[in-house]
Formats: C-alpha cells, structure tokens, sequence
C-alpha cells in the first residue's frame, strides 16, 4: 500500500518564533521502556484506535492532524475516546486563501480549547468543501464547551533527527507534523503517530485525513512517502506536540441547571444524582468532588443521567426516577 501526494495542500510553515518552547530542551534521555526502531511502537496499538476522518476536498489539514494528535493525548490520559472538531479549529484560524498555520491550531487549543464534534460537526468525505469547514455556525455553544479540552504546553519539535522524533511520539502519544514535496509552498499536517522500521528504511508511521488512512514516512538520507522514489520525496516541518490539560477535573466535577437545585457528579459521558448533605460531605472529604462552591451551573446537561443516586432516596425521589424527572 503505497503513499500518494495529498489531494489538496493546506498547511503553510509556521515562521520561526523565539518565544516557543521546544521539545528539545526538556526531552532529556531515552526512556527505559521506550521500544527499539526494530520493535516499533504506534499509539493507536497502545492506546486505542481513533476514527478515520476523510478531508474531502477541504484545505482543513491543519484542524485534522492537530485535533488527532489531542485526541490520542487525551486517549492516554484518561482511556477516554473523543471526537473534536477539526471544523472549530480550521473556521477560526483558516488564511484567506485557505490552509492554515500549524502553530495557530495549538495556540487557539491552548488558550481557547477545541469543542467536541457534536457542537461543530462535518460531513466527512468527499462531499466535505472549503466553505463547509469555514462555516462557524455553531461556534458560540461550541466555545462554552471547548474551555473542557483545553489543552497544556505545546512544542515545537524543531529537529528532524530520527532518534528524537521517536522519542517525541513515544513521550506524547504521538505527534503533529507537516510534510511538503521539495518543490512546494504548501504543505499537509498529518498525525505522526508511530515509528519503526517499514521497506528495510527507518520510518514514520502517520495518521492521514485521506484514505488509506495509515501511512509512512521513510528515512535515508532524505525523507520519502512510503518508499525511495524521485517523486515520493519530501521535506518535513512544523512539528508539534501537546501536553494534557487539566482534564482529570473536568472528567469529575459537580454540576447544577440554572434554577435547580438538584446537584449531579459528573464523570465521563455519566451523571448521578447527589441526593444527600451527608453523602455529598463524605465524597467532599474523600477528595472525588471539591466544595459546594466548586458547583458549576449549566443552561442544558450535555451528559446522560441513567437514575443513579448516591444517598439515601425517599419515595418521592424513586417516583422521580420513573416518571423520568430528572433529566
């Protein structure tokens, strides 16, 4: 299965900025458990497959390999699967005449957040434009839920030594990076997440918005897709790669409707209903939740409650669960 040159090109090379923290600074040595190249590694075979998301005809690059790369972040810290949308990303930071930078996507995650996909969705495939991905309908209720995956440090990874792009996709779960054929202006963003060895050359195992969606870059003395070949030649930039965020929080915290009185435990995609004083100072003084003050009102509940209580339910309570009340 060999690579093919992207469809569209939409990333552009980030210009070199001296206030970005690099990945080489703090890198330091070799983890002990770190795979050789001749064992390999790949982060959806440790952490979990992410979905196959197809670009279409959009310049929206930047947005997929940038949100992959958060989605196996977030796959790693917490075993939890999420599908962000790359359209939150590409409708706030796509130049005039399309693509994108990728240091502007992990800026806006890091200081804004990147909404899950049910507030901002696509269509994906072939069917997925330009205008599609540049369209910010939905960016209002979209940014209330982006804040939740904001994202930690980000680095550029500015060496393109073999030895520390390994290291770098092991370290983080993987990374984001472009490639562009020697001759080309533009570029395409893809999620590195793997390495090994692959047609007897040391090799990059990506993520691609296009299908197939599982590829290599291949190293000798220069860098090709898939395997050595005049027109299969590339040049690698923009690197990138994320840390977590303080995610632990949002997966377990307390929330209220506006109005309400009713408070619920949220953790993960799940609600319980948190019926008593007592059992809520017990879970207080156990560290699971934080104080009263901690609560965080809501106009709508975007997780599911299933009629769990955690206290003692009276009749009145259990009739609430039946005749479906509590919502």
């Amino acid at each position: 299965m060999s690579n093919e040159m992207p469809l569209v090109w939409g990333c552009k090379e980030d210009t070199p900025d001296p206030r970005d923290y690099k990945y080489t600074e703090v890198m330091g040595a070799a983890p002990a458990d770190m795979p050789s190249r001749e064992v390999g590694f790949d982060a959806e075979e440790k952490y979990g497959k992410l979905r196959n998301d197809h670009q279409g005809y959009s310049s929206g690059c930047v947005s997929f390999g940038s949100t992959n790369d958060v989605e196996m972040t977030i796959l790693k810290a917490l075993k939890k699967a999420v599908n962000l949308s790359q359209r939150f990303i590409y409708s706030q930071i796509a130049l005039s005449g399309g693509g994108a930078s990728p240091r502007d996507a992990y800026k806006l995650m890091n200081k804004i957040g990147v909404c899950e996909e049910q507030y901002m969705p696509v269509s994906y495939g072939w069917t997925l434009t330009e205008a599609k991905m540049k369209d910010s309908t939905g960016l209002g209720e979209g940014t209330k839920n982006a804040s939740a995956w904001r994202i930690g440090a980000y680095r550029a990874i500015d060496s393109l030594d073999m030895d520390v792009l390994a290291q770098a996709i092991f370290e983080n779960g993987g990374c984001g990076g472009g490639f562009r054929p020697v001759s080309g202006q533009m570029g395409h963003f893809i999620f590195l997440k793997g390495y090994g060895m692959h047609n007897g050359c040391k090799g990059l195992k990506y993520k691609d918005s296009y299908d197939p969606f599982e590829k290599w870059i291949i190293k000798t003395d220069k860098f090709y897709l898939d395997h050595i070949s005049s027109d299969k030649e590339v040049q690698l930039f923009s690197i990138w790669t994320a840390e977590a965020g303080n995610w632990e929080k949002v997966m377990n915290k307390l929330v209220r409707k506006k109005n309400e009185k009713e408070v619920f435990l949220q953790i993960g995609n799940k609600r319980y209903w948190v019926k008593d004083e007592k059992a809520f100072s017990e879970l207080s003084a156990g560290g699971l939740i934080g104080s009263w003050s901690d609560i965080e009102e809501v106009e709508n509940f975007t997780t599911s409650y299933e009629g769990d209580i955690i206290g003692s339910p009276n009749l009145a309570d259990v009739l609430k669960n039946i005749f479906g009340i509590r919502k």
